[in-house]
């Protein structure tokens, strides 16, 4: 029997016979390297890197040219988002094999991505693309084909591509999948979306069939982006200030990134669930109204906006989680829905998973490994980053002030004498600065990073008083000494900063969104809550910054609700983790 099994393998290998292909099918190294890439395609990263470096080991030692192709495949995951240092390493280790197996167009290719994003057509002109001899060759080459789409070597990836679907149309249906789900790719990157819709409708169906339900929702996803349809997901957070309800449309781009667009905001700042101190209780009175509102939300959100009940998210900040009596908050919550409503899931954040979520929902890809976040809250202030590598994500510090809970500190130590603003100052100095220059000190990666993304209320109301001619900018790009200018002004010329001069801006539609943005942060925002949350904001920015002249700070109006993008795009994670690709 073993000498029969051997003869097949031998006669695939080196006839025009497909059996290979099935044996090859069987091979979950190559599966999972290749799925690594299409994860990635689909925003992906952790993923990919994950399922990656599980095929590696798989083929490493036994199949050079899969080898290479699970190095290549993390070159361009790490590309994707910023690490060039390991980018280049990988492409280089693949770079070798491609070299060692003498497959000239895969070298030229991964040698055309070192050289830059322009592709270098002359580095091709006396390359013709081989006919293969038999199934594995042609697998080859179809995933050499790929690697010239990601080159921008259209014509010769199809080529490719087309001339390897002979070996599997009808005969193996992973891999025609695969030809499909390429070709697909190809389509997209040439922007014929006729084209791209097309093959990645056929991809889904025959990975659907073969039962690789990772790469069949992930063609689905992306077939999705290419009719640039909306995946829509409803928010509601529960802060120390009061209760946020967001609705946000999500599109995945061909750079690979999430365009999130705000299709919905509304708050309730009539229930006060700031806390003094960790551990403190939340008011009794206001556990009913908290729950009630979020009732009123959830089912404002479905009714209204149309957002189905999977996918909206109740999430509770952690400085509320930081109550004694948070768990009492989520019963109250549970018990306002009625047996025949849909029940919803009640997190409770971490300071972690908040910087974690803010960071994934407004820093793009590419910089998700040189950018760091500042988030003054109501009830807390984070800093924090990704890192690359590392069994620890997120590498961050919460220092528990924000702008309402240190504004009723304050007040609590006014009570006995003095002014607001001095007494706001020397708690700073004192007891917040501390905490923050100590942390920064620790952490190499925070202090590395050049942009800093400013999210929270404070950030808001800063560029809101300081630039409303820019009411309509998504970004706006700041200094430290635009926000050191917001810190002197809400304690020095407050009516000044609060009623800025709007007769500036010809834009009708700019002018109108300005007053109305100015309005809103007046609401939220008294005088003393926008003092405390300017000197924390200020505290924080210039610790980061040290002596460094070139960091640059970026406020977006997305990281209003960042935390709901974050939260979706790990939803959409979470859903691909409960999928199986192969039985194993």
């Amino acid at each position: 029997m073993q000498r029969l099994f051997l003869i097949a393998i031998f006669y695939a290998l080196f006839s025009a016979v497909p059996l290979f292909a099935q044996v090859e099918n069987e091979n979950h190294g190559v599966i999972y390297i290749k799925l690594g890439n299409l994860l990635r395609r689909g925003h992906q990263h952790t993923l990919a890197e994950y399922y990656i470096k599980k095929g590696l080991p798989l083929v490493k030692g036994k199949d050079k040219f899969w080898e290479a192709s699970a190095y290549e495949a993390l070159g361009l995951v790490y590309k994707n988002i910023g690490v060039e240092e390991l980018s280049q390493k990988f492409f280089l280790d693949a770079l070798n094999l491609y070299v060692a197996e003498k497959n000239v167009l895969a070298e030229k290719a991964l040698s055309d991505i070192l050289e830059g994003d322009n592709p270098n057509t002359a580095l091709f002109s006396d390359v013709k693309v081989p006919t293969p001899a038999h199934a594995r060759d042609a697998f080859i080459l179809m995933k050499t084909g790929a690697v010239l789409v990601e080159a921008k070597q259209y014509d010769l990836a199809q080529a490719c591509i087309e001339k390897a679907l002979v070996y599997a149309k009808d005969k193996n249906l992973y891999w025609e999948a695969t030809a499909y789900e390429y070709l697909g790719m190809l389509g997209w990157d040439k922007n014929n979306n006729q084209m791209a819709a097309q093959y990645y409708n056929m991809a889904q169906s025959r990975f659907e069939k073969n039962k690789n339900f990772i790469s069949a929702a992930l063609v689905r996803h992306l077939l999705k982006a290419v009719q640039e349809t909306e995946e829509v997901y409803g928010g509601i957070e529960i802060g120390a200030k009061g209760i946020k309800a967001n609705v946000i449309g999500i599109v995945l781009t061909k750079k690979g990134d999430y365009k999130v667009k705000v299709k919905y905001t509304e708050v309730d700042n009539n229930t006060n669930l700031s806390i003094l101190h960790t551990g403190d209780m939340l008011a009794a009175e206001k556990l009913d109204k908290t729950a009630n509102t979020v009732k009123f939300y959830y089912d404002k959100l479905m009714a209204e906006q149309g957002v189905t009940a999977d996918r909206i998210f109740v999430v509770a900040s952690s400085s509320v989680a930081a109550a004694k009596n948070a768990e009492a908050l989520r019963k109250k919550i549970l018990a306002a829905f009625t047996v025949a409503d849909i029940s919803p899931t009640v997190n409770f954040t971490t300071t972690e998973k908040e910087t974690e979520y803010d960071i994934l929902g407004v820093v793009p890809d590419n910089m998700l490994f040189q950018s760091a976040v500042i988030d003054v809250g109501s009830g807390n202030t984070e800093v924090g980053c990704l890192l690359p590598e590392g069994e620890k994500r997120v590498n961050y510090f919460a220092v528990p002030y924000g702008a309402e809970n240190l504004r009723a500190l304050v007040k609590e130590e006014q009570k006995k004498g003095g002014d607001f603003n001095n007494l706001a100052k020397t708690t700073i100095r004192t007891k917040v600065e501390p905490e923050i220059v100590n942390y920064i000190a620790k952490s190499a990666a925070l202090k590395s990073r050049k942009e800093i993304y400013l999210l929270g209320g404070a950030a808001w109301a800063l560029v809101t008083y300081l630039y409303p001619q820019q009411a309509d900018q998504a970004t706006i790009t700041l200094t430290t000494a635009d926000i050191g200018k917001f810190r002197d002004m809400s304690t020095l010329l407050y009516d000044k900063l609060t009623n800025p001069d709007l007769s500036k801006i010809t834009d009708a539609a700019v002018k109108q969104k300005a007053t109305a943005d100015i309005q809103q942060v007046k609401e939220v925002f008294d005088k003393e809550s926008l003092a405390t949350g300017a000197l924390l904001l200020a505290t924080a920015a210039n610790n980061l910054n040290g002596t460094a002249t070139d960091k640059k700070f970026i406020f977006a109006r997305s990281g209003l609700s960042a935390w709901i993008s974050g939260y979706a795009v790990q939803y959409i994670t979470d859903g691909y983790k409960k999928l199986k690709e192969v039985e194993e």
